[in-house]
């Protein structure tokens, strides 16, 4: 796994780019779009309403997007859905849904063709509820549930920006005391790319929120 300080991250030739969810400015959407490589066309995943899939995909559309279209996770079959996600540039995973409504939904052949498309070269935007997913926990009813672990022991929190102001967040860091809490704020994100060393970027607003589990502590005091 590539690495950069606390962070250790899933190997693969695209980026995974986790955001705190969309605001008016479409900063990290625009961030994402410059960083598709010249393949494939622009994927939104309709994880619940196809309605919030096809404004993600005209907003995407309207900062200079390519050819782009919506993969109905409801109505398509496995094989389509796998193919045409892995043909993609960039995929979209919106925050319609509950984080665990998410996980379940991806898993089987939406997955399958994300890692394919992650491991040639393609963007993952995953915004708001859908970032919690690539954590290696994730918050089900406060209480912290295994995820797919592209963020080794990550524990991705949206709209959070203050430990001290949540409870949840705290509870979650004894829970799990191994855990990388990160919390991404409306607009903020950050970006891995997953290579060689690997690189990281803050994105948008950048209001990141970084916590250690206790075990975490205990090794950096020590």
């Amino acid at each position: 796994m590539p690495q950069q300080q606390v962070f250790r991250w899933k190997d693969g030739a695209g980026w995974l780019i986790l955001s705190g969810g969309d605001e008016p400015t479409s900063a990290i959407r625009a961030s994402a779009l410059e960083r598709m490589v010249a393949f494939g066309a622009v994927v939104c995943v309709a994880l619940g309403r196809a309605e919030a899939a096809e404004n993600t995909l005209q907003d995407l559309m309207e900062l200079g997007a390519p050819t782009g279209y919506i993969v109905d996770l409801a109505t398509e079959d496995d094989a389509t859905i796998e193919q045409q996600i892995t043909e993609a540039g960039l995929i979209v995973l919106g925050d319609d849904q509950t984080s665990a409504n998410i996980l379940a939904n991806l898993k089987g052949a939406p997955l399958a063709g994300i890692e394919a498309a992650y491991g040639r070269g393609a963007v993952i935007l995953a915004e708001g509820r859908a970032a919690a997913v690539f954590g290696g926990f994730l918050l089900d009813g406060g209480k912290p549930v295994e995820a797919l672990n592209w963020l080794e022991a990550g524990l991705v929190i949206p709209q959070l920006t203050s430990v001290a102001d949540s409870p949840q967040a705290r509870q979650a860091l004894l829970d799990q005391p191994t855990a990388l809490l990160v919390g991404l704020g409306l607009g903020s994100g950050l970006a891995f790319w997953g290579e060689g060393e690997g690189q990281l970027e803050t994105l948008g607003n950048r209001q990141i929120t970084l916590a250690l589990g206790t075990a975490y502590t205990r090794h950096l005091t020590s």
